[in-house]
């Protein structure tokens, strides 16, 4: 009984499939709801494709924006940027008066220039980020102390696997 279930296993997973891939299909549709209609590809093709066209128009370009939040978690509001905007900028200014344990404010806004600096002035420290694609600002600015965070998470997780698998 098992060796016949695994020649139909075998037999199943090295044989192609007698199915023609099917993708949706339409032309100057207004928008994907308009597109129900579907197409038999030809044996050689492998993936479908969608194309998306603006006719003329331009993707209007998008930044997170914000202004002085104490968590990146309030910085997710979406805004148009104007014609001239190239950039998503984030800020990320210190504002704690212990410098043991800094406190960081975050503001992110749309800006036609780049000024991406990391600079520090009478205890307070700035660190400013740019990025030119869509949205490309979603992150709260670089800080050692997550990244060092994350990697003593990831190597605690790693110890505890092997202790608790190891058994």
């Amino acid at each position: 009984m098992k060796a016949s279930l695994l020649v139909v296993l075998v037999i199943a997973l090295c044989t192609e499939s007698a199915f023609s891939l099917r993708c949706f299909s339409c032309k100057d549709a207004p928008s994907n709801i308009h597109c129900f209609s579907t197409t038999t590809c030809a044996d050689h093709e492998k993936y479908c494709l969608t194309t998306y066209s603006t006719k003329g128009l331009v993707y209007p370009f998008m930044c997170y924006v914000c202004q002085q939040q104490e968590s990146n978690k309030d910085c997710l509001t979406i805004s148009m940027c104007a014609k001239e905007d190239k950039y998503c900028v984030t800020v990320r200014d210190n504002v704690g008066t212990n410098p043991d344990k800094p406190k960081y404010v975050i503001s992110k806004m749309c800006s036609p220039t780049c000024n991406a600096t990391s600079q520090q002035q009478n205890q307070a420290h700035r660190n400013v980020s740019c990025c030119e694609k869509p949205l490309c600002n979603v992150n709260g600015g670089s800080s050692k102390q997550g990244s060092y965070g994350a990697m003593f998470l990831g190597v605690l997780a790693s110890i505890t696997y092997i202790f608790a698998c190891g058994r």
